[in-house]
């Protein structure tokens, strides 16, 4: 039984080795460019949507951080004296 099932295993190997690869034809240049053309159209796409996805995402994390420290520093420059305040300078 295991000698029958090797043998059909070899003879379906030899046979699918043997067997004639179909042939396609060449591309030309200007269809490989066709088709790289519109698969960078689609992955452009894609990109563009998955940039402004995370730039949404992203402003609505760091603007915020941005702001409070902006507004953090101006209000420790307005209760601090600066130098020019303590030298008799004003701004």
């Amino acid at each position: 039984m295991k000698k029958t099932i090797m043998s059909l295993c070899i003879l379906a190997s030899l046979f699918a080795s043997c067997s004639k690869e179909s042939t396609q034809r060449q591309l030309t240049k200007d269809e490989i460019k066709q088709k790289v053309d519109s698969i960078m159209a689609v992955r452009n796409a894609q990109m563009e949507d998955a940039g402004k996805t995370d730039l949404k995402h992203r402003l609505k994390i760091e603007v915020k951080v941005k702001a409070d420290s902006i507004m953090n520093a101006h209000y420790t420059e307005k209760k601090s004296p600066s130098a020019d305040t303590l030298k008799g300078k004003h701004k």
